[in-house]
């Protein structure tokens, strides 16, 4: 039984073994072994990608009393640089590290001139704590196109400080406008976009 054994072991394992060393020289094979080194390296290391989460115009929290909002077919309209709106999201189960960046999607409405900047204040918590918010960071601006048909996206990279930090189960973002523009944007969509562990 013990001899029988060993003839499978030497069928399973050697024979292979002695098969690529006989084919070292031969491009497969040293294509299949960088890819294997890869994969496991990846694994070894916690290999990241990038992740969105797509968030509709609809689902921005904002003041229904408020004239300055209004719901259309292809977004949320923002009346001028008064009020704010919010998302608050639950940290992503497979987030990994790091900052993430926020993305607004947006349509200039109106022909006033002016610059256009929107405004996050990021906030992350638990269940128990205090809602209060710090820090804001802002987009960089650009003037106001002066045309009613052109998309613009501003993004606004988040990072830990001024009320933000990665451990917390929830993620809270402020939205604000500012600039000098004082008309009507269209906000159609924001993402967050951030790491995660594969």
């Amino acid at each position: 039984m013990q001899i029988q054994q060993r003839n499978i072991i030497n069928t399973a394992f050697l024979s292979p073994l002695k098969y690529f060393r006989n084919t070292q020289s031969n491009p497969v094979y040293r294509i299949s072994i960088l890819v294997f080194t890869l994969f496991i390296f990846s694994l070894a290391t916690g290999c990241s990608t990038q992740r969105t989460i797509a968030i509709p115009a609809h689902g921005i929290s904002y003041p229904h009393t408020s004239t300055n909002f209004s719901i259309v077919r292809r977004g949320l309209n923002w009346g001028n640089a008064n009020d704010y709106g919010s998302i608050t999201i639950p940290k992503p189960a497979d987030y990994k590290d790091g900052p993430i960046t926020m993305r607004i999607f947006f349509q200039v409405i109106s022909d006033e001139s002016g610059t256009i900047k929107f405004i996050a204040t990021p906030v992350a918590f638990n269940s128990g704590n205090s809602m209060e918010t710090y820090g804001a960071i802002a987009a960089t601006a650009i003037p106001a196109p002066g045309d009613l048909t052109s998309l613009y996206e501003q993004e606004i990279q988040i990072t830990s400080g001024n009320g933000w930090s990665e451990q917390p189960d929830w993620w809270y973002i402020e939205i604000n406008r500012g600039g000098t523009f004082p008309g009507t944007v269209r906000v159609m969509g924001v993402a967050i976009d951030y790491k995660s562990v594969q």
